[in-house]
């Protein structure tokens, strides 16, 4: 391999709840929340109508399909499930294959209540397993790399702080016409990132040719791997809660996510091309992991 070439395999463990989520979302018609016992199944289609064939209830889904689970008060399917076939016959160990995957969560085991609204799923692989985007892990180490060249360079950094300052003006200006003030700092923040794409480009120094940022950016010569999973993976899910800056307390929102719960651990490949990212003072992984 060539010289310019510097790769690593690496681990990462979760330290806080987390959620990375595709465009799929699961609303109350796509799962069975078990509030019972705290878990969410997912179903296997097939294997579920097969299940109440045995107990002869497709008639009496169909009609469940038909008039309550389409309307917002309707009962939940658990609901449903439990008052025509019972409890007993809802669980995991007697559903079986009708479940395709289970997700746990016991945000409402004291509560008892019946839905967790739409729930946004972790992203998962063709075999089912819970992995972490190539994508989202290279996002974190790019912001890092950008934040450690604002503090190297001080004249970048003044430069990028003399245009951040922009945005009270802007505020000052425009701040009882929201509209005009949202464009105006979002604007300002478009410039923002145009210096350092400038900043960071090593195919073309810091000319004012016109190119695609990311053609001609030092971070082309960073790849990371999709990170797998180093074991099995506990997922939850979860309730946000949000913290407000002039309020006490946090509140509750009806946004359900399933996260990847804390101490779980991944496997990726960090690889370097040094021939790019040595215009920007890296030239080795150490120096990277050095920054995070």
């Amino acid at each position: 391999m060539s010289n310019r070439i510097d790769h690593a395999q690496l681990s990462l463990t979760i330290v806080s709840p987390t959620n990375i989520g595709g465009p799929e979302k699961l609303t109350t018609k796509d799962y069975m929340y078990n509030y019972d016992a705290g878990e969410v199944y997912l179903l296997n289609n097939y294997e579920w109508f097969r299940f109440l064939a045995r107990h002869n209830k497709l008639a009496e889904f169909e009609l469940y399909m038909q008039d309550e689970m389409i309307r917002p008060n309707g009962r939940t399917m658990y609901d449903w499930a439990k008052n025509a076939i019972g409890a007993s016959q809802l669980t995991k160990d007697t559903l079986r294959s009708a479940i395709g995957s289970i997700m746990k969560s016991s945000i409402y085991n004291k509560g008892r209540k019946n839905s967790l609204n739409d729930i946004t799923p972790q992203i998962r692989g063709a075999n089912g397993d819970v992995y972490i985007p190539g994508s989202s892990i290279k996002g974190v180490i790019d912001s890092a790399i950008v934040s450690h060249i604002l503090r190297r360079d001080a004249r970048f950094r003044a430069t990028v702080q003399q245009k951040l300052k922009e945005i009270l003006q802007k505020y000052r200006d425009f701040q009882y016409d929201k509209k005009r003030c949202k464009r105006e700092i979002g604007s300002v923040l478009r410039e923002v990132n145009k210096l350092i794409d400038r900043n960071i480009q090593v195919l073309f120094g810091n000319s004012e040719k016109r190119v695609n940022g990311i053609l001609a950016s030092a971070f082309r010569g960073i790849s990371i791997s999709d990170a797998m999973p180093m074991g099995v993976i506990k997922t939850e899910v979860l309730k946000k809660e949000d913290s407000c800056v002039e309020e006490d307390g946090t509140h509750d929102i009806s946004v359900h996510r399933e996260c990847i719960l804390p101490n779980q651990q991944f496997s990726f490949t960090l690889t370097l091309d040094t021939a790019m990212t040595k215009e920007i003072g890296i030239t080795s992984i150490d120096q990277v992991l050095d920054i995070l």
